[in-house]
C-alpha cells in the first residue's frame, strides 16, 4: 500500500472514531430524547458530505447493536442504559415527584418537567444526575416501563370543540383532554371515568 493510501485510511479511521464519540455523547446527554440524523449532525457541527454519510452509517450500526431505537419515523433515542435506576413514581407535588426505588435506598427527586409522560404509580427508568436535591439524588425519567393505571375518575368540563376531565385523584396534577366524539353523552359537571388512549414521550 502506498504512503498516500495509508494516510487516507488513517484519516478515515480517525474521522469515524471522532464522529462515533460525538454521536454517543449526544445520546448520553439526553437519554430518551429522539433525534433525527440531521439533528444529530447539526448538534455535532458536521457539514461535510462524506462525514454526513458516516453519521447515517453509524446510527444504523448503533440500531443493529441494540444501543438505540427508532422511536418515530426517522427519529432515534438511546435505549435504557446500565446507568439507569428502575422505580415507581410518587407524584407528591405539582412541582416534583419522587421515584421510589427500595427501602434501603434514597428516593430519586425528579422535577415535574423531567417526568416526561410518566404519571403517579408508573414504573419507570431514571437517569441519575450528579447533582442532589437535599438528601435525595436528582434524576430524569428516560423510559416508561409499565403504566400504573390507565383510568381515572373526575369531573368533565365540555366546551364547543373540546373537553377536559379534572381528575379526583390528588396525585394527578394535570387534566385530561377529550375529543368531542369521545364524550359518549357526557355533559359539563358530570362525574365520569376517563381512559387514557394516547401518551406523550417518553
Amino acid at each position: 500500500m502506498s504512503k498516500n493510501k495509508k494516510e487516507k485510511t488513517t484519516k478515515g479511521k480517525d474521522s469515524f472514531s471522532r464522529i462515533k464519540s460525538i454521536i454517543l455523547s449526544v445520546f448520553s446527554e439526553n437519554p430518551g430524547k429522539g433525534y433525527s440524523i440531521k439533528q444529530i449532525a447539526r448538534k455535532a457541527q458536521i457539514k461535510k458530505k462524506d462525514e454526513l454519510k458516516l453519521v447515517a452509517n453509524y446510527i444504523y450500526e448503533l440500531e443493529l447493536q441494540g444501543q438505540i431505537k427508532e422511536i418515530s419515523d426517522g427519529n432515534y433515542a438511546a435505549i435504557r442504559s446500565l446507568n439507569t435506576i428502575t422505580g415507581i413514581v410518587d407524584h407528591v407535588s405539582s412541582r416534583f415527584a419522587y421515584v421510589r426505588i427500595g427501602e434501603d435506598q434514597p428516593d430519586i427527586y425528579v422535577k415535574s418537567k423531567d417526568l416526561g409522560s410518566a404519571l403517579d404509580s408508573d414504573t419507570v427508568a431514571v437517569s441519575v444526575y450528579k447533582t442532589r436535591h437535599g438528601e435525595h439524588p436528582e434524576g430524569k425519567v428516560v423510559e416508561i416501563i409499565k403504566r400504573g393505571r390507565t383510568r381515572y375518575v373526575g369531573r368533565i368540563e365540555v366546551s364547543k370543540n373540546y373537553a377536559f376531565v379534572v381528575p379526583d385523584y390528588r396525585k394527578m396534577h394535570q387534566d385530561f383532554f377529550v375529543y368531542p366524539d369521545h364524550l359518549n353523552g357526557a355533559k359539563t359537571n358530570d362525574k365520569v371515568v376517563v381512559e387514557i388512549v394516547a401518551w406523550g414521550s417518553p
